[in-house]
């Protein structure tokens, strides 16, 4: 098995994620930290929500979540597809968090 993977997240993530949500708080003047405690509840109530993470198999550590789902929306009175993203977040080679403003590959 290779070192680091891209799979879909499953229920039993769930305590992992919650973990890497609550140690990445969002904001830097006012840091903004989760308390849920069922990492997908948000992604549910959207429908068609796809969760992606990245894991250090070697570690048995997520090292990043990216949670989006596609959606149609209206631009003016015409009916497109867009993706929305939720959720991004990953731990920098540091081992410090990070989340969606920084969430690149110059972070990870």
């Amino acid at each position: 098995m290779s070192k680091d993977a891209v799979r879909i997240a499953t229920p039993e993530d769930n305590p992992k994620l919650v973990e890497l949500e609550r140690s990445s708080p969002q904001g830097s003047k006012l840091q903004i930290y989760s308390e849920r405690k069922d990492y997908f509840f948000r992604s549910t109530l959207y429908g068609n929500q796809h969760t992606l993470l990245a894991v250090d198999n070697q570690a048995d550590r997520l090292i990043g979540v990216m949670a989006g789902t596609l959606k149609e929306v209206f631009l003016g009175e015409r009916a497109t597809r867009a993706a929305f993203v939720m959720t991004c977040a990953c731990i920098r080679i540091t081992g410090a968090p990070c989340w969606a403003g920084t969430c690149s590959g110059s972070g990870i």
